[in-house]
């Protein structure tokens, strides 16, 4: 059995049967007694069929399946006994059900619940199927690495003329088939759930991309590297234990954050899928993420394939692999394999490290916090009198140029201001600035330029500062998916003046560079009185102020800002839309999209083609709270009300002065619910920000924000009731009501005026508890009473600075 090759020679025999595994099966002629002649003319036949055959000839003539040919043949065998066990379909079921439980129930704004989309249920399923796929698949591969030596056949079915390799692809094809298995059903499932849904069509597409491409090199390398394990060390339970150590070791990192692109092979929490345009934001880190985890499947494979033993060792033969010469030629041997995933994994650290999340970032995050907290936390500020910006913009490239003016008035009573400063943001390049129309260099302190005009600013008296600069935003990969607010990507834009992205900031920023457990601080303590004399603004700046607006870009896009569109010109595929605030705003931003639009009464909604869902009653509740927000609390200053819509890389909504930003999550993906009245109740809310939050802004301190948010869900359940009913208004306060009881923290919820968002349950505080306060202040003392008094209250602080 030890010879690779045999020859027989058989006085009288007939021609070999042909049997499996290579075996020759002989048949005598006819029964007969061998004499002494016979038994010499057979040996002296059989010498010199050896002799006469070169060894090359014999091997080449040989019946020795081909590499592929015998990894078939031990698949089939594997998988028809990996079907017979009962355990496969009691793991399937599990799987199933877990897959559906988590993916078939996803929540959006306010747990409200979301339309079933296909790539929505192939990116949310990757977690769960991938954890259970890599338990079930370790499990079967041991086993199925272990059922030849336990049945006994490990010394026939190893001296059998097949390759190493080929028995052990064999196994794991047989294997993945029962992956491929239970992600065709978990298809079948999603595909009968999106046609009882009935909304969404079904489409194969983002399962093909996201299963095939993101989680098969995962199932891949997983099978790789069990198999690895199992034949280096040739022991089941050493095998178990050091598989479920990986397991564990990459689920503590994700779930504590540490993880990145380098280290998160599963891809677990970094699949986010969005129907304007997937996998953008992150797509050369998932390339070379997938390229990474199948250069490592290569060299576990051929790890496994030199460390299997088809013969049972002894100490010496132990002895003498374990001989640091014998590694280190077996490592040299090894190296190629190691090539691609070593290569990938470098890159992948150094786009990490420098991108947008990284180290780099960092510490230039934590300089600016170093080198200003000090100096200019508490500084004086003016307020911004008038805005000028000529943006232009390239999606395709995430690229952006920025030429533009601030018009600064110092209306503060105090002291006048010897300096100014501006914050800006490490991925500007060619930076430059101008004061009262001449080239002036500032201080620059990490980001924090510090200007100093010829004479103090005195009270009333106004200078202006300009800047022109470009960059790419966001500027890297993220350290693992992580979400973002703000982005130039083909699928979309979305700039706001809350960041640093594309305009400076006025002052020091005081979250800037803040990390938690390391430099980050108690919130400030408020005295109760902190209201009395001037209070400073939550966001924005103090006065509202005139803004001009001017976005270039291909012509593919529309480009939406705050206030009213002035003029719309396209010149050589670049298209011009300039926006002037008709109403001066505390607030601005810039959206960009493919849209298609739905008109309303004084109203717009931009959304993408494809999500037409929900529009009509968007549009409903976007005219409904144009028209009694206005007669309620103050009429509507500006001309037009506008949705824009935009990819979801972030799950939030802004309700910006007549430019409101959505998620494809919130409003047009979500589920329509006729008592409830889901899609009309999270579009409310966000127009009840013109009013409270733009034209009334609420102060900088404790319990403010509840003029905002509070204030929001009130108004909201007064559009309900105007406009559904009052049986809509009563679920809808039902709801609310269900959400605080469900999340909030009784041993540490404090009063309406104390919350800060320092504490776990100051959100549903906040959201749920407020507007339901506001409500039962409203019916306590009366409706004309109630909205005398909001109406007064509005026209009285909408204007600041206090």
């Amino acid at each position: 059995l030890a010879q690779r090759h045999l020859t027989v020679s058989l006085r009288g025999a007939a021609a070999p049967r042909p049997a499996s595994s290579g075996l020759r099966l002989f048949r005598r002629s006819s029964p007969a007694t061998a004499t002494a002649a016979d038994t010499a003319a057979a040996a002296a036949a059989a010498e010199e069929t050896v002799t006469a055959v070169p060894l090359r000839d014999m091997q080449m003539r040989t019946a020795v399946p081909g590499f592929f040919q015998g990894a078939a043949r031990i698949a089939r065998t594997e998988l028809r006994s990996l079907l017979a066990s009962p355990a496969l379909y009691i793991f399937a079921a599990l799987i199933l059900l877990q897959v559906f439980g988590n993916s078939l129930v996803i929540t959006g704004a306010f747990e409200t619940r979301l339309l079933l989309t296909p790539g929505q249920l192939a990116a949310g399923s990757v977690n769960v199927l991938s954890f259970l796929l890599l338990l079930l698949l370790m499990f079967y591969t041991v086993e199925s690495l272990e059922r030849d030596r336990a049945t006994g056949l490990a010394a026939l079915a190893y001296t059998a003329p097949t390759r190493t390799g080929s028995i052990l692809l064999g196994k794991s094809l047989a294997n993945s088939a029962v992956s491929l298995l239970m992600m065709i059903a978990a298809f079948l499932g999603y595909a009968i759930a999106l046609l009882v849904q009935g909304t969404v069509p079904l489409n194969p597409l983002p399962f093909l991309i996201v299963w095939g491409l993101l989680l098969l090199p995962t199932v891949l390398l997983w099978t790789a590297f069990v198999t690895a394990v199992q034949a280096v060390t040739a022991q089941r339970y050493t095998t178990y234990g050091v598989c479920l150590a990986a397991l564990m070791a990459t689920g503590y990192r994700v779930s504590t954050e540490k993880a990145t692109w380098v280290d998160n092979w599963p891809l677990w929490g970094a699949v986010h899928w969005t129907d304007m345009g997937p996998f953008q934001l992150d797509r050369e880190a998932l390339v070379l993420n997938r390229l990474m985890v199948l250069g490592l499947a290569v060299l576990f494979t051929a790890i496994a394939v030199r460390g299997f033993a088809r013969r049972q060792p002894d100490a010496i033969h132990t002895f003498n692999r374990l001989q640091p010469r014998e590694l280190g030629r077996q490592a040299v041997r090894l190296a190629p394999f190691a090539l691609l995933p070593l290569v990938c994994g470098v890159m992948l650290w150094f786009a990490v490290e420098d991108g947008l999340q990284g180290k780099a970032m960092e510490k230039k995050g934590h300089d600016y916090w170093k080198q200003n907290l000090a100096t200019w936390k508490d500084a004086p500020l003016p307020s911004i009198a008038g805005v000028d910006l000529d943006l232009q913009l390239d999606p395709e490239r995430s690229w952006f140029h920025n030429r533009g003016s601030y018009e600064l008035i110092n209306d503060r009573e105090e002291k006048p201001l010897r300096q100014i400063a501006l914050s800006g943001a490490p991925h500007w390049e060619k930076l430059r600035w101008t004061l009262n129309g001449k080239p002036y260099e500032p201080e620059n302190r990490s980001s924090l330029y510090v200007f100093t005009p010829p004479a103090p600013l005195a009270l009333g008296q106004k200078m202006r500062i300009g800047f022109e600069f470009e960059g790419r935003f966001p500027w890297g990969i993220t350290k693992n998916s992580g979400r973002v607010n703000e982005f130039i990507l083909p699928s979309g834009v979305v700039l706001t003046s809350f960041s640093t992205g594309f305009v400076p900031l006025i002052g020091y920023q005081e979250r800037t560079g803040i990390k938690k457990d390391e430099n980050d601080y108690e919130p400030r303590v408020y005295p109760d009185d902190f209201y009395v004399g001037r209070t400073d603004i939550g966001f924005g700046v103090s006065r509202p102020f005139p803004t001009r607006i001017a976005v270039t870009g291909p012509d593919g896009y529309r480009y939406n800002s705050v206030g009213s569109l002035v003029s719309d010109t396209v010149k050589a595929g670049q298209r011009t839309m300039v926006w002037k605030s008709d109403q001066p705003v505390r607030l601005f931003n810039v959206v960009a999209g493919r849209w298609k639009e739905k008109r309303g009464n004084g109203t717009v909604l931009y959304y993408h083609p494809e999500h037409d869902y929900n529009v009509d009653e968007m549009i409903l509740a976007l005219d409904s709270a144009r028209r009694y927000y206005s007669e309620w609390f103050y009429p509507f200053p500006w001309r037009e009300l506008k949705v824009s819509e935009f990819p979801q890389l972030s799950g939030y909504a802004q309700g910006f002065p007549t430019n409101i930003t959505f998620s494809e999550g919130i409003g047009f993906l979500t589920r329509p619910d006729v008592k409830a009245n889901t899609v009309f109740m999270v579009t409310a809310h966000e127009s009840a920000h013109q009013w409270w939050g733009n034209i009334l802004t609420p102060g900088k301190g404790p319990g403010t924000d509840v003029l905002s948010e509070g204030m929001s869900h009130f108004s909201t359940l007064m559009l309900m009731e105007q406009v559904k009913g009052n049986q809509a208004r009563m679920e809808l306060a039902k709801r609310l009501e269900e959400r605080y009881n469900d999340r909030r923290r009784v041993d540490a919820e404090r009063p309406l005026v104390k919350i800060d968002d320092s504490h776990d349950g100051d959100e549903t505080v906040k959201y749920d508890k407020g507007g339901w306060v506001a409500w039962m202040l409203y019916r306590q003392m009366g409706r004309e009473r109630a909205l005398a008094g909001l109406r007064q209250f509005m026209a009285d602080w909408k204007d600041g600075p206090d």
